[in-house]
């Protein structure tokens, strides 16, 4: 493969109706499958220079990035109560994944800190997302006393469990109390990736390096 092959798939993305950010990403893994291929000896075959310019690539344009402000976040935590109202706190003040947040169990906190050991997707518990994801997280002291109030005597299971004792569902948590928290709110549908933006904004306005 060559540039004119990277101009032909541009063109059949673009009347596909992909958008500029997704034709770029097709055709990163397209230049990468190709740059990984080897003979025989384990050495690249014909490494290339590829031209995006000659193969009409397109620009991506400044992406629209939202977040939830101070005052938004404020306002749907005394919307909310309960396990709702306590993970919606968790999330905007350790930036953890939907599926870290509500992997945790009462075990992974101590102290003032939560311990990221593992995730859940769809009921079932996996390994983090990457080997740095493994981590400590360390909690405002009001955070960490509002979460030993909220596990009280508990000794095990999930911090945020369902009513048969399994991890909560995203979807579920998404779709019955936060989008229509915010949908009465007024508030714009925003989901988990924006409670990891609030969060990291705040540490750059902080001059704190990012978690």
């Amino acid at each position: 493969m060559k540039n004119g092959t990277l101009k032909m798939l541009v063109s059949k993305f673009g009347e596909a109706g992909l958008s500029p950010s997704s034709i770029r990403t097709y055709c990163r893994v397209m230049t990468m499958v190709v740059g990984s291929l080897k003979d025989d000896d384990a050495n690249p075959i014909g490494p290339r220079k590829w031209n995006y310019e000659f193969a009409d690539a397109p620009e991506i344009g400044e992406q629209r990035r939202p977040s939830f402000t101070g005052e938004e976040l404020t306002t749907l935590i005394a919307e909310l109560e309960g396990q709702e109202q306590m993970a919606v706190i968790l999330f905007a003040a350790s930036g953890l994944r939907a599926g870290e947040l509500f992997g945790l169990e009462v075990k992974h906190f101590v102290g003032k800190v939560v311990k990221v050991q593992q995730s859940v997707w769809s009921g079932e518990i996996q390994k983090p997302k990457t080997k740095s994801a493994f981590r400590f997280v360390d909690l405002h002291s009001s955070v960490s006393t509002q979460l030993r109030i909220f596990i009280g005597d508990r000794k095990e299971g999930f911090i945020f469990a369902a009513r048969n004792g399994s991890s909560r569902h995203q979807s579920n948590f998404v779709r019955c109390f936060l989008h229509p928290a915010l949908k009465k709110l007024g508030i714009e549908k925003q989901g988990f990736h924006e409670f990891r933006r609030f969060r990291i904004t705040h540490l750059e306005t902080n001059r704190c390096p990012k978690p």
